[in-house]
């Protein structure tokens, strides 16, 4: 936005405002009360909780429809799912809704996106660049994330089937890392959405790294644990 400055001897046009880049994290069925500092949450993840404090962190916003699809259709039109027909999982988001991603290209941002995207409908197929891609210019969509060590991406391009080894969570904040230093020193301003898929389950994944130390002063949110009483019929 440019800004006109009256002084005594007429307007002087001040120097437009350089916009801001956005950087977008969010991760699959992660609960506020999973994070660190929470109550009753006992969890120690000093990165996770550095990251957050450092940044800005949506700690009052909840989901209009916790399913995956439905909500990701939420977060990218900003429509309600009965608006875009993403009522259940494993439904396309229509390559006409005004996407938050065409929004940003639209306005001069360089879009990115990585990670999980569950927007496509069934199956795995390669998503081309196109309508499709909802306006996102560099494009690292994982497939099969629930096998956290076993999922894997295409080339943005020629869409070759790439299965990185390790967890994916790293390995997409790796590519976010990689899309971030290709803008240093850009003046073009950049918008990069990260979908990392934990901790949603299955976590059987995580049993060969798992600590075998007891936790002996553990304290139970007690609506959690109501809940679970009820379930069993106590």
């Amino acid at each position: 936005m440019a800004i006109a400055a009256a002084t005594g001897s007429g307007a002087v046009a001040a120097t437009p405002r350089r916009r801001p880049n956005l950087l977008y994290i969010f991760s699959d069925q992660h609960r506020a009360a999973s994070l660190p500092g929470e109550p009753f949450n006992q969890a120690i993840a000093p990165n996770l909780d550095a990251f957050r404090r450092a940044n800005f962190s949506m700690d009052r916003c909840v989901s209009n429809y916790p399913l995956c699809t439905p909500y990701r259709g939420i977060l990218m039109s900003g429509r309600w799912p009965y608006q875009t027909g993403l009522t259940h999982n494993n439904v396309a988001l229509p390559s006409t809704e005004i996407s938050i991603g065409r929004v940003f290209r639209d306005a001069g941002y360089r879009t990115g996106y990585v990670g999980k995207w569950h927007l496509q409908g069934r199956g795995t197929a390669f998503i081309p660049a196109g309508p499709d891609r909802q306006g996102f210019e560099d494009w690292h969509v994982w497939e099969r994330t629930n096998a956290h060590y076993r999922s894997w991406t295409y080339d943005p391009d020629t869409g070759a089937r790439i299965e990185p080894e390790g967890w994916n969570c790293t390995t997409m904040t790796d590519q976010a890392v990689a899309l971030l230093e290709l803008q240093r020193g850009a003046t073009t301003p950049w918008m990069l959405m990260v979908s990392w898929n934990p901790p949603h389950p299955p976590t059987i994944h995580l049993l060969k790294t798992r600590s075998t130390t007891r936790w002996t002063n553990f304290t139970c949110d007690p609506t959690c644990r109501s809940l679970w009483r009820a379930r069993r019929g106590r």
